[in-house]
């Protein structure tokens, strides 16, 4: 994802950005991160659903947990995004989804 976002003019992201609050504690640590317009993305699979949850927990379970920390990042004032599979596929609608973000953050690249 990185690479097809690279190729189409989007700005270079922090990878395994971690966002820490104005106290220094630990919000999320994250695929792709713009710290300088206060954007964040992840790259999520399907696996997150089905195959890598937690003991005893739901694919509910998952979505409520992966909101309640997109929730929290955004508490902190910073824009969110996903891509999945079908960005990869076409990558040119996920890099406007993610300049839109940037542009409105105030990147003027």
């Amino acid at each position: 994802m990185r690479a097809h976002l690279a190729a189409l003019g989007c700005p270079l992201p922090v990878l395994q950005f971690v966002l820490r609050d104005p106290d220094g504690r630990f919000v999320s640590r994250n695929d792709f991160g713009w710290p300088d317009w206060k954007v964040v993305a992840e790259y999520d699979g399907m696996g997150k659903y089905t195959t890598l949850l937690k003991p005893g927990e739901t694919a509910a379970d998952a979505i409520a947990r992966e909101k309640a920390r997109e929730a929290d990042i955004r508490a902190q004032g910073y824009e969110f995004t996903r891509f999945m599979a079908q960005d990869l596929r076409k990558p040119e609608k996920a890099a406007a989804r993610l300049m839109k973000l940037l542009r409105a953050n105030g990147y003027r690249g």
